[in-house]
Order: structure tokens, then C-alpha cells, then sequence
């Protein structure tokens, strides 16, 4: 939101007391900034290619702000539009790979159901925009290996488009060249297929050699002319793989295939209540468990018609391939980019693809042998699948499956009943991420009219040592009494940062505390003499 505005952080000081109006600063619309001022700050301080946020600028004109601020429909709708008009690029996806209407059709079904889907359309960033170039660029690939399938020469309107598409695509999100480098992989693989059948087409292999060199061309001028040397200046390292033990070393394969599940299916296995969690991850296994074996059958099925052989070939092949590359990211690279969901936008839409082909041929069946819920017809396996797929929507529409990060309206509400005193809120500063979870709070503080008396404080913290010895220091030059939120101080990955934060001449409230999304919190009160007027 702050660089979509054409803003900077350099407004919010660090390690001294500032404000809550202070910290909102970088969210005031500022007239003055141009979409140079934006690339060039996406260039400087993000780690993200700046796409979506010259966009998203010039989207937020056409909307009144929120006062001074700008206006959260705005920057959560473009994001949105993008979900949705996923949809009919999904009908086109599933019609190109299988010259099918039916496909087509249950594949923008899938599209507008997903749980997944859905979730990446209600986050005010650029993911939806990037499922869109997926989509985009699947389809290229699809049509052109079936020119190359079918020793017709590919276009050059299909080449040059091919080439807009990939490089939108990685100037929207730099891990979009995993769905760059599957679909290479992709190609290779029917490449050494057909100089096994003989069928290899120099003239086409060259336009695809263009397709791959003018996408290459294209990143290696950003790369080298625009990107500094030091871009993202360490803003990836949440991701580094530890690996303390058995469950660390297999957690990424668990999150990989869990991430394939959600994105057709999720139930409110994030309740409150215990009793829904255990009662939804059980229909949510019996469901899989009787849906697995008609998958299977099904995609035996689809691969003896030869209308649909090729396009599953394709998007299974794509699908396998993606999903291999995350893996050695992970377990090679020691980045595990499995543990952050929203990553997985870089194949969804070949998984939504290949449901809706399945659910073409299943609607088709008359029959349906040996499953355990007794359903016996293909019509009638396809609305149970629609109506799980419904019921997973609302799940993440009420916020009871992949449940917001951080709940800034949560802490504030036990703020302003537990805190009495003027308040303090202190958190440990990396980089900007910190930054913009303070900003959510002063936001709900100023919506909740509560910032008279309300503080920040973001620390520069090498350690937890200087990061308490600076607290205390400046908790000593107070001379009243004052309530202290330390948010997000711990970090046990972290070294240094193990343990919790001690704090003299304060008391920590341990009473009734509640667990909140993206804030971990010690409450210390800190009672102090009033100082004595002369």
C-alpha cells in the first residue's frame, strides 16, 4: 500500500518514541508522486518487481480516500477484480487444453469455488495478478506444443505474445520464473519425446528458441540495468530451512501436498471451537479418501481420449514438474518457499485445470462403482464436489480457513481493556515488514479513537540483550507510569533471539492472555512515582 502511493518508511524514525499519526504517515495520499517515484521505490527498498504497484497507483485515483488516508477498498478491489476475472481465463485454460466446452466450464467452476483462490483475491497484494499470467502463459504453452504435436509451424503472433506474458508475469512476481522454468522443463521433456518419434521440427524449435530467449532477454535487461546489487537486502530470510530434527526435514513435503488439498477443499479447521476443527478434518479426509480412487479412475479414463490425452500430458507434466523445482529450492537452496502459501499461485491454476477436466468426464459417467458413500452416478459426484467446493469458499469468506496473519483489531480490543496507563507499544525492527505490523495497530487504534496516550517504539535489535538493554534505558527516562506491549520480540529461529524479555521495575500481566494472529505479546505494567512539582 505504501509503495503503491509513491511514500516510503524514511517518515517513520526508528529507536525513538514516535506517534500514532507518525506512523501512519506513509499511508496519506500524496499528489505529488508519479509511477517513477514508484519503481524507483520498489527498486530501492522492496524485494518485489513493481508491476502490480504501478497499477494499483494508478487505480487508487479513481477512488475517494478515507480523510488524509487512502481508502482500503480501494487497494483490497483491484486485487479482487483480478480473483474474479480469473475465472473466465480459467474456462479458457481448461478449453484450450482440451477442446473442451465442458472442461472449460467446470474448470471456472473449480476457479470461482477455490478456497485458495479466494484467499489470494482477499489479500490486498499482487497474487491474483500473477495467477492471471499463469494462466496466460499456460495457455501459450499449450498451444504451442500443440503446433509442435501437430508439425504445424507455430506464429509469430504466439511468439511475441508468449514473450508480453512472461516477462508481465515475472515483473509482477520474481517467483513466477518457477512457472517459467516448469514450463522450459516442460517443453525439454516433449522435446527429447519427439526426436524419440522422430518427429522434431527445427523451424518450430527455433520460434520456441525465441519464445525462451526474448523472456530471458527481457529479465536479464531489468536484472542488469535497473536491480541494484543489494536488492531485497535480506527480506527472504524468514524463509531459510532449518532443519532441527525429523518433523523440520519431512515439514515441507506435508505443507507442499497440503497446499494441493486446500486449494479444492478447506473446512473451518481453524475454529475456535474444538469440536468443528476435529468434525471438519474428519469430512475433510473421508471426502479425499472417497474422492481419490474416482480421481484415479477418471484420469485413467482421460488419458484412452485422444482429444484430452495431450493437454493432460501437458498440465500433469507442468504440475509434477513445478512441485519438483519447489522441493529442491527447498531441500538444495534451503529456502523453503513451501511454508508461505501464497507462493503456490505459480502452478494453482494447472491444478484447477486438471479438476475441471476430471469433473468433465465424471458428469458424463452414468455409473460409479465401488466408493463408500454409495453414489451412483457421475452427476451426482460432481454436485457433492461442487457443494464441498461452496462450503469451502464460505469457510475462508468467514475467516475460519487461512485466517488473516495478523489480527491488529484483536490486540487493540485487549489493549484498551487491560491497559489503564498511557501505553507503550515496542517492537523489534528488521525491515520494513515490522514497520508495517506496527502500522496495522496504530491504524485500529486511530479507528478505535484510542491514541492520546499511545507510543511506539521500533527497536533495532542485533540481539535480545540490546534489544531489552535498550527498552530498559529508555523505560528509565520515564518518570510515570506506563504500560509496555513488547509485539513480535521473540523469534526462536533467530539466534540470540531465544527466551523472553525481562524487564526491571515492571510486572508482566500473565492474566487470561489470548493467542493472537501475527502478534506475539509480553504485557508489562510499569508503575512509576509521578514526578513531584515544585
Amino acid at each position: 500500500m505504501v509503495f503503491s502511493l509513491g511514500n516510503d518508511f524514511r517518515s517513520v524514525p526508528i529507536n525513538q518514541l514516535i506517534s500514532v499519526e507518525t506512523l501512519l504517515q506513509p499511508l496519506k495520499i500524496n499528489p505529488d508522486a508519479t509511477i517513477n517515484d514508484v519503481i524507483s521505490l520498489i527498486v530501492q527498498e522492496d524485494n518485489h518487481p513493481p508491476l502490480y504497484f504501478v497499477l494499483c497507483h494508478w487505480w487508487v485515483k479513481l477512488f475517494p480516500t478515507d480523510g488524509e488516508y487512502v481508502s482500503l477498498f480501494a487497494m483490497r478491489s483491484l486485487p479482487a477484480i483480478f480473483g474474479v476475472l480469473a475465472i473466465p481465463f480459467s474456462y479458457l485454460l481448461g478449453k484450450l487444453a482440451f477442446r473442451s466446452t465442458l472442461a472449460g466450464q467446470f474448470s471456472a467452476a473449480m476457479m470461482a469455488m477455490s478456497p485458495y483462490g479466494i484467499y489470494l483475491a482477499q489479500e490486498a497484494r499482487h497474487y491474483t495478478l500473477g495467477v492471471i499470467f499463469v494462466i496466460a502463459s499456460l495457455c501459450c504453452l499449450v498451444i504451442g506444443i500443440r503446433f509442435l504435436n501437430e508439425r504445424r509451424l507455430i506464429p509469430l503472433w504466439l511468439v511475441l505474445l508468449w514473450i508480453i506474458i512472461n516477462s508481465l508475469g515475472w515483473l509482477t512476481h520474481y517467483f513466477f520464473s518457477i512457472t517459467l522454468g516448469a514450463e522450459l522443463l516442460t517443453l525439454l521433456v516433449f522435446l527429447l519425446y519427439q526426436i524419440k518419434i522422430q518427429k522434431f521440427y527445427f523451424n518450430n524449435w527455433l520460434r520456441i528458441f525465441f519464445v525462451i530467449l526474448g523472456t530471458l532477454t527481457t529479465a536479464a535487461v531489468w536484472f542488469l540495468t535497473v536491480v541494484p546489487r543489494d536488492y531485497g537486502k535480506g527480506m527472504i530470510n524468514w524463509l531459510i530451512h532449518y532443519v532441527t530434527g525429523f518433523l523440520s526435514f519431512i515439514s515441507p513435503i506435508v505443507q507442499l501436498i497440503s497446499g494441493w488439498i486446500v486449494m479444492i477443499t478447506l473446512l473451518p479447521i481453524e475454529s475456535k471451537s474444538l469440536i468443528i476443527i476435529l468434525l471438519s478434518g474428519l469430512i475433510m479426509i473421508l471426502f479425499w479418501v472417497w474422492l481419490i480412487p474416482i480421481l484415479n479412475h477418471v484420469f485413467k479414463k482421460a488419458w484412452q481420449q485422444p482429444s484430452l490425452k495431450l493437454g493432460l500430458a501437458v498440465l500433469t507434466g507442468f504440475f509434477a514438474i513445478t512441485n519438483i523445482l519447489f522441493l529442491f529450492i527447498t531441500y538444495a537452496m534451503r529456502l523453503d518457499i513451501t511454508k508461505a502459501a501464497r507462493y503456490n499461485f505459480t502452478y494453482f491454476p494447472s491444478v484447477i485445470a486438471l479438476m475441471g477436466v476430471a469433473l468433465s468426464i465424471l458428469w458424463q459417467q452414468n455409473k460409479i462403482k465401488n466408493n463408500f458413500l454409495q453414489i451412483k452416478t457421475g452427476k451426482q459426484a460432481v454436485i457433492i464436489i461442487l457443494l464441498m467446493g461452496f462450503l469451502s469458499s464460505l469457510t475462508v469468506g468467514y475467516n475460519l480457513g487461512y485466517r488473516k496473519y495478523y489480527l491488529p483489531d484483536q490486540l487493540v480490543k485487549l489493549i484498551q481493556k487491560k491497559s489503564t496507563e498511557p501505553v507503550l507499544i515496542a517492537t523489534s525492527y528488521r525491515n520494513l515488514v515490522q514497520t508495517g505490523e506496527m502500522m496495522g495497530i496504530a491504524r485500529e487504534l486511530k479507528n478505535a479513537s484510542f491514541t492520546k496516550n499511545v507510543s511506539f517504539y521500533l527497536i533495532p535489535d542485533d540481539s535480545l540483550t540490546k534489544l531489552q538493554k535498550n527498552l530498559q534505558g529508555l523505560l528509565d527516562k520515564i518518570s510515570f507510569p506506563v504500560d509496555v506491549w513488547a509485539i513480535n520480540t521473540r523469534d526462536d529461529f533467530r539466534e540470540n533471539f531465544n527466551g523472553k524479555l525481562q524487564l526491571q521495575g515492571c510486572e508482566e500481566n500473565l492474566e487470561n492472555q489470548t493467542y493472537i494472529n501475527g502478534y506475539v505479546y509480553q504485557h508489562f505494567q510499569c508503575p512509576k512515582p509521578l514526578p513531584i512539582k515544585s
